[in-house]
């Protein structure tokens, strides 16, 4: 009777360690692909940066002229964005933060 007892206790417990394992993983796992996200978003704004100085010989002096003759499109209610002028010539630099959850 007793071994039964602790075969179950010890099954219980292996079971909570394994759905804890799991979501902390699926916590991480969510953590990654944000921090992957804001990468990309950070690299796109970037790309528009480069892609303005190949076609007009300089870059922009605000995201706003990308979003405007460029189609770049900002999720304003996700991140925040970091966008410092340089020089015409000189590449901006570029910081994308998100916004608390």
């Amino acid at each position: 009777m007793f071994t039964r007892r602790y075969k179950k206790i010890l099954i219980c417990a292996a079971l909570l360690l394994l759905i804890t394992a799991a979501v902390f993983s699926a916590a991480s796992l969510s953590r990654k692909i944000d921090q992957d996200r804001q990468s990309l978003v950070e690299n796109t704004i970037r790309n528009y940066a480069v892609q303005c100085y190949a076609l007009e010989g300089f870059y922009p002096e605000t995201l706003q002229y990308l979003e405007d003759n460029y189609t770049l499109e900002l999720n304003r209610k996700q991140y925040v964005y970091h966008y410092r002028f340089i020089g015409s010539n000189m590449m901006p630099e570029i910081s994308v933060f998100e916004k608390e959850k």
